[in-house]
């Protein structure tokens, strides 16, 4: 299961609220714009766990923003609101909603604050929303010049996830070595944080699990973990889990296996953390299939597909479906098996035009990003 980039978005959330920001000197704080910098709070605050609340948020934002007195100061506050407002098109995955937004920020920060910190966040915001639409070369162009901006500004948090979001690229690519590389120099350049430190581990030990390195995965998932607990977050506790649980599958790790999707059970049974069970559900199916026991294999996919449409489930179920269609046929179920494997087949074709796409782009554009320390 793949939710590195959901990761890297919230490591890019993790700071202070106020840090998104330049503020000029020389302005002094109104009430006017003490106003303003509530409403980017609490956009902030609200965007990885209710981005409908962060859009609503950074709207009020917005709304403060223009009631600024004429300044560099209001023209930064409007571009800024803009942002917010554009990221949170994002999380609600309307992207398409999000370009204008992005692109009026884009245009207003140019003019007033230049290789500023919200210069490079826009920039990313620009490079995430090509990669999203497919195009990996706008992307990987506009994330560098982000990590750019960042680093001139002395900005070494952000410079690191933007490495972070080139690795991104690579991963895409299906080019794993590369990756492991960018998001290892993005961890030598920070890890102060517990968001950042859970983005690391987790987006390494994916890449490492991709390369069957699963003892070294298993490792990062752990320290991913610890962040999460730091964090006091159950849902970003039970994803790691979820993961964590895969690895040790594949490493033939099974009881070991079978206590962490214990514990990711019990931890998904109520509050923010329950509207990830049918993933701990799809990992607990693995846990069975590898201890043979296909009954509670079935039970457990069934568990994790229910209400489902099989016809628009997203990547993150395609080696569920591919679980499950295994499964079935093994019972006898040759119908269910059907409608699972074509689910799979489906999602599988995606995941594969992604990376041949990615791939291709970037040996076109003979695209090679050299990090400069």
């Amino acid at each position: 299961m793949r939710f590195v980039a959901l990761f890297i978005i919230m490591a890019a959330f993790g700071a202070s609220p106020a840090a998104a920001q330049p503020r000029p000197a020389p302005v002094p704080h109104s009430a006017s714009y003490t106003r303003f910098e509530a409403a980017v709070a609490e956009a902030k605050t609200a965007m990885m766990g209710d981005p409908e609340q962060a859009l609503a948020k950074s709207e009020i934002a917005l709304a403060r923003a223009r009631e600024l007195a004429p300044s560099a100061q209001r023209e930064i506050a409007i571009a800024t609101a803009e942002w917010l407002k554009g990221e949170s098109f994002m999380f609600l995955n309307q992207s398409d909603k999000a370009v204008p937004a992005i692109k009026a920020a884009l245009e207003r920060v140019e003019r007033s604050a230049p290789r500023s910190k919200l210069h490079g966040d826009l920039m990313r915001s620009r490079g995430a929303i090509a990669a999203m639409k497919g195009n990996a070369v706008a992307a990987m162009e506009d994330y560098q010049r982000a990590h750019d901006i960042f680093r001139e500004a002395g900005e070494v948090r952000s410079q690191a996830i933007a490495l972070q979001d080139i690795g991104q690229i690579y991963s895409d690519a299906g080019d794993y070595a590369r990756t492991l590389e960018y998001y290892s120099q993005a961890a030598e350049l920070y890890d102060k944080e517990p968001a950042f430190r859970l983005t690391s581990h987790n987006n390494r030990a994916e890449v490492l699990r991709k390369l069957g390195r699963y003892g070294e995965a298993e490792a990062d998932f752990r320290e991913a973990l610890k962040s999460a607990r730091e964090l006091k977050s159950p849902l970003l506790e039970v994803r790691i889990l979820s993961n964590l649980a895969a690895a040790q599958v594949e490493g033939g790790k099974f009881d070991a296996a079978q206590r962490t999707i214990d514990e990711a059970l019990r931890l998904s049974r109520s509050g923010e953390a329950a509207g990830w069970k049918p993933f701990v559900l799809g990992a607990a199916a693995q846990v069975a299939v590898a201890r043979s026991n296909l009954p509670l294999a079935a039970e457990l996919l069934k568990q994790a597909f229910a209400g489902a449409e099989f016809a628009t489930t997203t990547l993150q179920f395609r080696e569920f479906h591919e679980l499950a269609a295994g499964v079935f046929e093994k019972l006898g179920d040759q119908q269910l098996a059907l409608a699972h494997l074509k689910a799979f087949q489906r999602l599988d074709s995606e995941a594969r035009n992604l990376t041949a796409s990615t791939s291709s782009q970037l040996m076109a554009a003979k695209f090679d990003f050299q990090n400069q320390k």
